[in-house]
Protein backbone atom coordinates (compact mmCIF):
# COMPACT_ATOMS: atom_id res chain seq x y z
CA UNK A 1 0.00 0.00 0.00
CA UNK A 2 2.99 2.39 1.05
CA UNK A 3 4.69 1.52 -2.18
CA UNK A 4 1.38 2.22 -4.22
CA UNK A 5 1.21 5.76 -2.73
CA UNK A 6 4.32 6.82 -3.13
CA UNK A 7 4.70 5.57 -6.94
CA UNK A 8 1.12 7.48 -7.11
CA UNK A 9 3.07 10.69 -5.44
CA UNK A 10 5.96 10.28 -8.08
CA UNK A 11 4.15 9.92 -11.12
CA UNK A 12 2.24 13.04 -9.99
CA UNK A 13 5.42 14.85 -9.53
CA UNK A 14 6.65 13.75 -13.21
CA UNK A 15 3.38 15.06 -14.55
CA UNK A 16 3.25 18.19 -13.17
CA UNK A 17 7.05 19.20 -13.84
CA UNK A 18 6.02 17.60 -17.66
CA UNK A 19 3.62 20.32 -17.77
CA UNK A 20 5.62 22.54 -16.03
CA UNK A 21 8.69 22.51 -18.21
CA UNK A 22 6.30 22.37 -21.58
CA UNK A 23 4.65 25.46 -20.03
CA UNK A 24 7.72 27.65 -19.89
CA UNK A 25 9.07 26.27 -22.77
CA UNK A 26 6.37 27.99 -24.60
CA UNK A 27 7.92 30.86 -27.28
CA UNK A 28 6.68 34.36 -26.83
CA UNK A 29 5.17 33.72 -30.25
CA UNK A 30 2.94 30.98 -28.30
CA UNK A 31 2.44 32.88 -25.20
CA UNK A 32 0.76 35.36 -27.05
CA UNK A 33 -1.37 32.87 -29.23
CA UNK A 34 -2.23 30.78 -26.52
CA UNK A 35 -3.64 34.13 -23.99
CA UNK A 36 -6.09 34.56 -27.21
CA UNK A 37 -7.25 31.70 -27.26
CA UNK A 38 -7.40 31.91 -23.12
CA UNK A 39 -9.64 35.06 -23.27
CA UNK A 40 -12.37 33.51 -25.40
CA UNK A 41 -13.60 32.29 -21.94
CA UNK A 42 -13.87 36.33 -21.36
CA UNK A 43 -17.33 37.37 -20.20
CA UNK A 44 -17.12 40.74 -18.48
CA UNK A 45 -14.51 42.72 -17.43
CA UNK A 46 -13.46 46.30 -16.05
CA UNK A 47 -10.91 48.54 -17.64
CA UNK A 48 -9.16 52.11 -16.91
CA UNK A 49 -6.10 53.01 -18.87
CA UNK A 50 -4.32 56.07 -19.95
CA UNK A 51 -3.24 57.54 -23.48
CA UNK A 52 -0.44 60.85 -23.92
CA UNK A 53 0.73 62.01 -26.61
CA UNK A 54 3.22 64.85 -26.98
CA UNK A 55 4.61 66.44 -30.55
CA UNK A 56 8.17 67.79 -30.66
CA UNK A 57 8.06 70.59 -33.23
CA UNK A 58 11.65 72.14 -32.61
CA UNK A 59 13.26 70.81 -36.52
CA UNK A 60 9.64 71.61 -37.56
CA UNK A 61 8.88 73.87 -40.84
CA UNK A 62 5.14 74.61 -40.66
CA UNK A 63 2.75 77.47 -41.48
CA UNK A 64 1.37 79.18 -37.61
CA UNK A 65 -1.96 77.76 -38.58
CA UNK A 66 -0.48 73.99 -39.14
CA UNK A 67 1.48 75.12 -35.37
CA UNK A 68 -1.18 76.02 -34.01
CA UNK A 69 -3.69 72.50 -34.77
CA UNK A 70 -0.79 70.84 -33.40
CA UNK A 71 0.04 72.87 -30.71
CA UNK A 72 -3.89 71.91 -29.80
CA UNK A 73 -3.38 68.01 -29.60
CA UNK A 74 0.63 68.31 -28.35
CA UNK A 75 0.38 67.46 -24.79
CA UNK A 76 -3.19 65.75 -24.63
CA UNK A 77 -3.82 63.40 -22.26
CA UNK A 78 -6.93 61.03 -22.43
CA UNK A 79 -7.90 58.58 -19.28
CA UNK A 80 -10.86 56.32 -19.41
CA UNK A 81 -11.89 53.50 -16.90
CA UNK A 82 -15.06 51.59 -18.14
CA UNK A 83 -16.98 48.21 -18.01
CA UNK A 84 -18.15 45.46 -21.05
CA UNK A 85 -20.14 42.41 -20.91
CA UNK A 86 -19.66 40.72 -24.03
CA UNK A 87 -22.75 38.31 -23.45
CA UNK A 88 -25.31 41.54 -23.15
CA UNK A 89 -23.02 42.95 -25.92
CA UNK A 90 -22.92 46.44 -23.14
CA UNK A 91 -20.08 48.72 -22.42
CA UNK A 92 -19.78 51.88 -20.83
CA UNK A 93 -16.93 54.26 -20.87
CA UNK A 94 -16.08 57.22 -18.77
CA UNK A 95 -13.27 59.16 -21.06
CA UNK A 96 -11.23 62.79 -19.35
CA UNK A 97 -9.08 64.33 -21.77
CA UNK A 98 -7.03 67.04 -20.69
CA UNK A 99 -4.84 69.56 -23.12
CA UNK A 100 -2.98 72.64 -22.96
CA UNK A 101 -3.49 75.31 -25.50
CA UNK A 102 -0.99 78.92 -25.30
CA UNK A 103 -1.09 78.37 -21.31
CA UNK A 104 -4.65 77.63 -20.77
CA UNK A 105 -5.69 73.97 -19.55
CA UNK A 106 -8.43 72.11 -20.87
CA UNK A 107 -10.17 69.31 -19.23
CA UNK A 108 -14.07 67.45 -20.55
CA UNK A 109 -15.36 64.23 -20.02
CA UNK A 110 -17.38 62.02 -23.03
CA UNK A 111 -19.09 59.16 -21.97
CA UNK A 112 -19.45 56.78 -24.10
CA UNK A 113 -22.40 53.96 -23.82
CA UNK A 114 -22.84 50.62 -26.02
CA UNK A 115 -26.39 49.09 -25.72
CA UNK A 116 -28.70 47.30 -28.16
CA UNK A 117 -25.64 47.68 -30.68
CA UNK A 118 -26.31 51.76 -30.21
CA UNK A 119 -23.14 53.56 -29.81
CA UNK A 120 -23.63 56.68 -28.03
CA UNK A 121 -20.98 59.48 -27.34
CA UNK A 122 -21.77 62.86 -25.62
CA UNK A 123 -20.20 66.08 -27.19
CA UNK A 124 -18.51 67.74 -24.66
CA UNK A 125 -19.76 71.71 -23.73
CA UNK A 126 -16.05 72.61 -24.56
CA UNK A 127 -16.65 71.14 -28.04
CA UNK A 128 -20.01 72.82 -28.74
CA UNK A 129 -18.29 76.17 -27.97
CA UNK A 130 -16.28 75.64 -30.73
CA UNK A 131 -18.71 75.20 -33.48
CA UNK A 132 -21.18 78.34 -32.48
CA UNK A 133 -23.25 77.91 -35.56
CA UNK A 134 -23.68 74.38 -35.65
CA UNK A 135 -26.89 72.34 -35.00
CA UNK A 136 -24.81 71.19 -31.67
CA UNK A 137 -25.42 74.54 -30.09
CA UNK A 138 -29.12 74.33 -31.97
CA UNK A 139 -30.73 72.89 -28.40
CA UNK A 140 -28.84 72.46 -25.47
CA UNK A 141 -30.30 69.63 -24.37
CA UNK A 142 -28.98 67.56 -27.37
CA UNK A 143 -26.06 66.29 -25.84
CA UNK A 144 -25.14 62.77 -27.61
CA UNK A 145 -24.93 61.69 -31.28
CA UNK A 146 -26.15 58.10 -31.65
CA UNK A 147 -24.48 55.45 -34.40
CA UNK A 148 -26.36 52.26 -34.90
CA UNK A 149 -23.59 49.54 -35.14
CA UNK A 150 -25.76 47.02 -36.80
CA UNK A 151 -26.90 48.87 -39.39
CA UNK A 152 -23.38 50.34 -40.49
CA UNK A 153 -22.52 46.53 -40.88
CA UNK A 154 -25.23 45.67 -43.06
CA UNK A 155 -26.31 42.64 -44.08
CA UNK A 156 -23.94 39.81 -42.78
CA UNK A 157 -23.06 36.10 -44.27
CA UNK A 158 -22.46 34.78 -40.79
CA UNK A 159 -23.66 35.32 -37.24
CA UNK A 160 -21.88 37.47 -34.98
CA UNK A 161 -20.30 34.45 -32.92
CA UNK A 162 -19.04 33.27 -36.47
CA UNK A 163 -18.03 36.70 -37.17
CA UNK A 164 -16.11 36.92 -33.75
CA UNK A 165 -14.40 33.41 -34.36
CA UNK A 166 -13.27 34.34 -37.81
CA UNK A 167 -11.81 37.96 -36.21
CA UNK A 168 -9.61 35.98 -33.71
CA UNK A 169 -8.60 33.66 -36.20
CA UNK A 170 -7.30 36.48 -38.18
CA UNK A 171 -5.62 37.88 -35.20
CA UNK A 172 -3.68 34.40 -34.78
CA UNK A 173 -2.86 34.06 -38.09
CA UNK A 174 -1.51 37.38 -38.43
CA UNK A 175 0.68 36.68 -35.47
CA UNK A 176 2.00 33.52 -37.12
CA UNK A 177 2.83 35.38 -39.81
CA UNK A 178 5.23 37.53 -38.40
CA UNK A 179 9.01 36.57 -38.21
CA UNK A 180 9.82 35.60 -34.62
CA UNK A 181 12.26 37.52 -33.50
CA UNK A 182 10.37 40.51 -32.97
CA UNK A 183 8.79 38.70 -30.33
CA UNK A 184 10.48 39.54 -27.10
CA UNK A 185 9.87 37.46 -23.50
CA UNK A 186 10.25 40.28 -20.93
CA UNK A 187 10.66 40.06 -17.29
CA UNK A 188 7.91 39.62 -15.63
CA UNK A 189 8.98 41.05 -12.36
CA UNK A 190 8.94 44.34 -14.20
CA UNK A 191 5.45 44.51 -14.46
CA UNK A 192 2.73 44.59 -11.85
CA UNK A 193 -0.74 43.78 -11.79
CA UNK A 194 -3.87 45.70 -10.03
CA UNK A 195 -4.57 42.39 -8.67
CA UNK A 196 -3.40 38.58 -9.10
CA UNK A 197 -0.02 37.44 -10.04
CA UNK A 198 1.80 38.38 -13.57
CA UNK A 199 2.61 34.84 -15.25
CA UNK A 200 4.41 36.02 -18.67
CA UNK A 201 4.68 39.29 -20.63
CA UNK A 202 5.74 39.49 -23.96
CA UNK A 203 6.75 42.36 -26.34
CA UNK A 204 6.43 43.11 -29.96
CA UNK A 205 9.03 45.61 -30.66
CA UNK A 206 9.80 47.18 -34.16
CA UNK A 207 13.15 48.90 -34.45
CA UNK A 208 14.84 50.90 -37.67
CA UNK A 209 16.63 47.63 -37.85
CA UNK A 210 13.59 45.66 -38.62
CA UNK A 211 11.10 47.81 -40.01
CA UNK A 212 11.36 47.07 -43.47
CA UNK A 213 11.62 43.69 -43.35
CA UNK A 214 8.41 43.63 -41.25
CA UNK A 215 6.57 46.06 -43.79
CA UNK A 216 7.98 43.33 -46.54
CA UNK A 217 6.83 40.23 -44.76
CA UNK A 218 3.31 41.68 -44.13
CA UNK A 219 2.82 42.70 -47.97
CA UNK A 220 3.98 39.37 -48.93
CA UNK A 221 2.04 37.03 -45.88
CA UNK A 222 -0.25 38.98 -43.73
CA UNK A 223 -2.17 40.39 -46.91
CA UNK A 224 -3.55 37.58 -48.04
CA UNK A 225 -4.69 36.68 -44.96
CA UNK A 226 -6.42 39.45 -44.83
CA UNK A 227 -7.94 39.10 -48.26
CA UNK A 228 -8.53 35.90 -47.38
CA UNK A 229 -10.69 36.52 -44.42
CA UNK A 230 -12.51 39.61 -46.01
CA UNK A 231 -13.76 36.80 -48.85
CA UNK A 232 -15.23 35.02 -45.93
CA UNK A 233 -17.09 38.19 -45.23
CA UNK A 234 -18.49 39.19 -48.87
CA UNK A 235 -22.25 38.29 -48.86
CA UNK A 236 -23.08 39.56 -52.51
CA UNK A 237 -21.56 40.56 -56.19
CA UNK A 238 -21.09 43.79 -55.12
CA UNK A 239 -18.61 43.29 -52.44
CA UNK A 240 -17.35 40.26 -54.25
CA UNK A 241 -16.05 42.87 -56.81
CA UNK A 242 -14.86 45.52 -54.66
CA UNK A 243 -12.55 42.57 -53.22
CA UNK A 244 -11.68 41.46 -56.55
CA UNK A 245 -10.26 45.14 -57.14
CA UNK A 246 -8.53 45.63 -54.41
CA UNK A 247 -6.49 42.76 -54.76
CA UNK A 248 -5.86 43.59 -58.18
CA UNK A 249 -4.92 47.26 -57.18
CA UNK A 250 -2.56 45.21 -55.22
CA UNK A 251 -0.78 43.42 -57.70
CA UNK A 252 -0.89 46.23 -60.40
CA UNK A 253 1.27 48.42 -57.82
CA UNK A 254 3.28 45.63 -56.44
CA UNK A 255 6.47 47.56 -57.82
CA UNK A 256 5.56 51.37 -56.67
CA UNK A 257 4.26 49.08 -52.95
CA UNK A 258 7.89 47.86 -53.05
CA UNK A 259 9.52 50.75 -53.94
CA UNK A 260 7.35 53.01 -51.09
CA UNK A 261 8.57 49.94 -48.63
CA UNK A 262 12.54 50.79 -49.51
CA UNK A 263 12.21 54.47 -48.48
CA UNK A 264 10.39 54.55 -45.50
CA UNK A 265 12.87 53.72 -43.09
CA UNK A 266 14.33 57.12 -44.96
CA UNK A 267 11.20 58.72 -43.86
CA UNK A 268 10.97 57.70 -40.04
CA UNK A 269 14.07 57.13 -37.69
CA UNK A 270 12.40 54.61 -34.70
CA UNK A 271 14.03 55.08 -31.24
CA UNK A 272 11.41 53.51 -29.98
CA UNK A 273 8.30 51.20 -30.94
CA UNK A 274 7.33 48.73 -28.21
CA UNK A 275 3.77 46.80 -27.66
CA UNK A 276 3.80 45.16 -24.54
CA UNK A 277 0.91 42.70 -23.37
CA UNK A 278 0.66 41.07 -19.69
CA UNK A 279 -1.01 37.78 -18.46
CA UNK A 280 -1.59 36.83 -15.13
CA UNK A 281 -1.55 32.70 -13.85
CA UNK A 282 -5.05 31.84 -15.69
CA UNK A 283 -3.94 33.23 -19.16
CA UNK A 284 -6.06 36.05 -19.06
CA UNK A 285 -4.93 39.63 -20.83
CA UNK A 286 -4.53 42.06 -17.55
CA UNK A 287 -2.45 44.01 -18.88
CA UNK A 288 -1.34 46.16 -22.26
CA UNK A 289 1.27 48.95 -22.82
CA UNK A 290 2.09 50.89 -26.30
CA UNK A 291 5.09 52.73 -26.54
CA UNK A 292 6.45 54.97 -29.72
CA UNK A 293 8.95 57.43 -30.06
CA UNK A 294 9.31 58.10 -33.45
CA UNK A 295 11.04 60.92 -35.74
CA UNK A 296 9.00 61.97 -39.24
CA UNK A 297 11.39 63.35 -41.88
CA UNK A 298 9.45 65.30 -44.45
CA UNK A 299 10.90 67.17 -47.31
CA UNK A 300 9.21 70.72 -46.58
CA UNK A 301 7.93 70.52 -43.26
CA UNK A 302 11.52 69.35 -41.66
CA UNK A 303 11.50 66.55 -38.60
CA UNK A 304 8.30 66.46 -36.62
CA UNK A 305 8.84 64.39 -33.61
CA UNK A 306 5.82 61.69 -32.25
CA UNK A 307 5.98 60.03 -28.76
CA UNK A 308 2.74 58.30 -27.42
CA UNK A 309 2.64 56.30 -24.55
CA UNK A 310 -0.01 53.58 -23.89
CA UNK A 311 -1.59 51.72 -20.61
CA UNK A 312 -4.66 49.77 -19.81
CA UNK A 313 -5.52 47.33 -17.19
CA UNK A 314 -7.63 44.75 -16.98
CA UNK A 315 -9.63 43.19 -14.33
CA UNK A 316 -12.80 41.97 -12.48
CA UNK A 317 -12.88 39.46 -15.21
CA UNK A 318 -16.07 37.21 -15.13
CA UNK A 319 -17.23 38.93 -12.32
CA UNK A 320 -20.47 40.42 -11.85
CA UNK A 321 -21.04 44.25 -14.07
CA UNK A 322 -23.55 46.56 -12.95
CA UNK A 323 -24.03 49.66 -15.63
CA UNK A 324 -24.90 52.42 -13.78
CA UNK A 325 -24.54 55.28 -17.15
CA UNK A 326 -28.39 56.14 -18.01
CA UNK A 327 -29.26 55.16 -21.94
CA UNK A 328 -29.93 58.75 -23.62
CA UNK A 329 -33.34 59.47 -24.45
CA UNK A 330 -34.62 60.36 -28.31
CA UNK A 331 -34.69 64.33 -27.01
CA UNK A 332 -31.11 63.90 -25.97
CA UNK A 333 -29.75 62.86 -29.16
CA UNK A 334 -28.53 65.05 -31.89
CA UNK A 335 -29.40 64.04 -35.19
CA UNK A 336 -26.46 63.40 -37.70
CA UNK A 337 -28.20 63.78 -41.00
CA UNK A 338 -29.06 67.51 -39.58
CA UNK A 339 -25.08 67.59 -38.37
CA UNK A 340 -23.81 66.50 -41.67
CA UNK A 341 -25.60 68.24 -44.01
CA UNK A 342 -24.87 71.52 -41.93
CA UNK A 343 -21.14 71.19 -42.23
CA UNK A 344 -21.46 70.44 -45.65
CA UNK A 345 -20.53 73.49 -48.14
CA UNK A 346 -23.37 74.68 -50.38
CA UNK A 347 -22.33 75.80 -54.37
Amino acid sequence: MKRTVILLLSLMLIVSLAFGCSASKLTAKEIIIDGIDKNKDVQTMSIDGTVKLDIDLSQANITSQELMYLQMISGIEFSYTGKQSIETKQMEIAVQARANFQEFDFTFDIPIILKDDILYVKIPALLKTLFPDSPLTDDISKEFIAINLAEMAGEQKISQEQDQELAIQLVKDLINSLDDSIFVKEDKKEFTLTSGTVDNAVSIVVTQDNLQPLLENFMTNGLPIITGYLEQLAIDSAQKEQLQQFKDHLNNSSQELEQAIQEIPNLVTINTLRGTVVFDKKGFLRKGTFNADVIAHTETEGDIGITVSVEENIDNINSEVEFTMPTPTEEQIIDLTQLFNAQSPTY
